[in-house]
């Protein structure tokens, strides 16, 4: 795989990687970088976790057998070539929230709807269950709710669309309904 972008502070690395041919001298190397710069790219360097994900690809240069004494300091490309375990490439992905798989089992069983659960984000879930826990009450309360019970509705729509499941708040509705 072709390198798209070397994220990394240590020249001593970028030396390393041009004499061992991994990159040329037409790679962008930067300090720093940001999801827009990483997303669905082939990177080398050492990322967080988050950032990593968003590459379609992360190479990294292994130093396992760096010395303690060595290790926070800045190294030659001698001093890689010497430590450098063989490349290699990391892909990261998202794993599923095991929140978000409870949340979705509780509102897909009480509202008996079947929902997008790759669509939908953990922030995007708690908004949901919210939602559910809010209808819940005002349903289980019998008092009259019509206003909340719309305002939900409508945040109920929004989040539909957002997630591409357009009925999702009648889905929603017509199973707290049936339930109550």
């Amino acid at each position: 795989m072709k390198i798209d972008l070397v994220v990394t502070r240590h020249h001593g690395l970028v030396e390393y990687l041009r004499r061992q041919g991994i990159i040329d001298e037409d790679v962008p190397i930067v300090d720093h970088a940001d999801v827009d710069m990483l997303a669905g790219k082939h990177v080398c360097g050492v990322l967080p976790l988050h950032l990593a994900a968003v590459c379609e690809a992360v190479l990294v240069i292994p130093l396992d057998d760096l010395p303690r004494e060595m290790r926070g300091k800045e190294l030659t490309a001698d001093e890689v070539a010497q430590y450098a375990g063989p490349p290699t490439w990391y892909r990261v992905e998202v794993a599923r929230s095991l929140r978000c798989e409870l949340i979705a089992d509780r509102i897909e069983e009480r509202c008996g709807v079947s929902l997008p659960r790759d669509l939908l984000t953990i922030d995007k879930w708690l908004r949901l269950h919210a939602l559910v826990e809010r209808m819940t009450t005002l349903n289980e309360t019998n008092q009259d709710a019509t206003l909340p019970w719309r305002q939900a509705y409508d945040e109920l729509q929004q989040l539909g669309k957002e997630v591409g499941r357009g009925d999702l708040a009648d889905a929603v509705i017509c199973g707290l309904r049936v339930d109550g």
